[in-house]
């Protein structure tokens, strides 16, 4: 797994649903992370986007990764 903050929000939530899970007697099933894609600002007005299928790079990249990065 990589060692970003979504995967550490990822296993949070799981550990806390396998806790819940032991104390009714229940088990779950292994963690999977599940990526959910990347965005990255690589310099002035230039980033890459991978979400999968979607790529992109440069300065479209860089808008939506500025209207992603002010919404969260």
């Amino acid at each position: 797994m990589p060692g970003i903050a979504p995967a550490a929000k990822q296993q949070g939530r799981y550990a806390a649903s396998a806790i819940k899970a032991r104390l009714k007697g229940k088990t779950l099933p292994p963690f999977r992370y599940r990526h959910a894609g990347s965005l990255a600002q690589i310099g002035n007005r230039l980033a890459v986007i991978d979400f999968g299928r979607i790529r992109l790079r440069g300065a479209l990249a860089w808008w939506i990764w500025g209207i992603a990065t002010s919404i969260s």
